[in-house]
């Protein structure tokens, strides 16, 4: 069993994160091997995603994120997309995330590894349903 972290440390949220599975998003299209790079610079968190098409190419997108409440980022990517992310659960190593947006609209099930055990991965989905997500549209990676 997965245990909660009490507050979310953002210097141990940066680094890499896979996507293991999401809510399909249109900004996601086509995409596989996800991932996550998050930085800390100045008095922001720098996010670099990229992703393989499935012709082979390497999409990017960049974005920046400001620190909002305990757990909720306020992220912007290209000059008209913005939303709440927010951190739904992360475990005390800071190994897996189960992230999301206040309206549930978008959902991932990040880990520092490109793949999890079947059993962890029930636990974050389990966490994610308590969370109010509807679970039944998550798409693995």
């Amino acid at each position: 069993m997965l245990s909660k972290a009490r507050t979310i440390d953002l210097d141990k949220y940066l680094g890499k994160w896979y996507q293991i599975a999401a809510f399909p998003a249109w900004f996601q299209r086509g995409c596989d091997s996800t991932t996550a790079f998050y930085r800390k610079v100045n008095d922001y968190i720098s996010i670099f995603n990229t992703c393989r098409s499935k012709n082979g190419i390497k999409n990017t997108a960049f974005g920046a994120a400001k620190p909002f409440s305990r757990n909720v980022l306020k992220v912007q990517f290209f000059p008209l997309i913005s939303a709440d992310y927010t951190i739904e659960f992360v475990d005390e190593e800071y190994q897996h995330a189960v992230v999301g947006s206040g309206k549930k609209k978008y959902l991932w099930i990040l880990a520092r590894e490109k793949s999890i055990p079947c059993s962890v991965y029930d636990e974050l989905v389990k966490i994610a349903k308590k969370k109010g997500y509807d679970v039944k549209r998550l798409v693995k990676t």
